[in-house]
């Protein structure tokens, strides 16, 4: 833990006064404390995963947790269903990132044709499911989940591409909880402050993941 701080000090510091930030406006708009620990934990989990850390699937696995309760309080059962599958994908990636070594993939044409079939018949699928449960948003829980469904694929196998899903992933939370945000209700502030971050950062994370992965094509090229 030491020596990845050491290494990635100056994104640690960024990570850290997002973090204050957070934890500030928290304070100042007596935000819940659900969305602000949900935050801090996905903030610090897509830090351990930039620098391929499995620490970061840990983090993943706990706010899961947090946002399943999240979810309830503010009847997105799709979201429910949805982040209770993660939980087992992230504790599972965890335990399997230990016993392996590791290797950044790349998403491979068969994968990425079986994604699109998942996706249009994944999406309206849900959309029917979600519409029978009484939830809210139910067009943007749907897309939300297909998205995460292969972030979370593309992030627990190791793929570069993963950052693609997470960037698309944080612009439709943003979206899905500014519907619960007026004047008089601001708790779920710290969920859009973290998303609209991490709907930035991860374009950088994108290009380290890739630099990272060539490098691997070229070592193993070389021996």
């Amino acid at each position: 833990m030491v020596k990845i701080l050491r290494e990635n000090y100056k994104l640690a510091i960024l990570y850290s006064i997002v973090a204050i930030v957070i934890l500030s406006l928290s304070v100042i708009f007596k935000a819940n404390f659900l969305p602000t620990i949900f935050s801090l934990l996905t903030l610090f989990g897509v830090f351990m995963n930039s620098v391929f850390s499995r620490n970061g699937q840990l983090l993943f696995a706990i706010s899961a947790v947090v946002y399943i309760a999240m979810s309830y309080k503010a009847a997105f059962y799709g979201e429910i269903i949805l982040y209770s599958f993660f939980f087992i994908f992230y504790v599972s990636s965890f335990l399997r990132w230990k016993r392996k070594a590791f290797q950044i993939k790349s998403l491979t044409r068969f994968q990425t044709i079986i994604m699109l079939i998942f996706g249009s018949v994944f999406t309206p699928a849900y959309y029917f499911l979600l519409s029978n449960i009484n939830t809210s948003q139910i067009l943007l829980n749907s897309i939300s989940t297909t998205i995460a469904c292969l972030a979370v694929f593309s992030t627990t196998n190791k793929k570069w591409q993963q950052f693609y899903f997470w960037t698309a992933i944080s612009f439709v939370q943003i979206i899905l909880w500014l519907t619960t945000f007026t004047a008089d209700n601001m708790s779920n502030l710290p969920v859009i402050i973290a998303n609209s971050f991490l709907f930035s950062i991860n374009f950088y994370n994108l290009i380290k993941w890739r630099k990272k992965y060539l490098s691997q094509q070229v070592t193993e090229q070389i021996n």
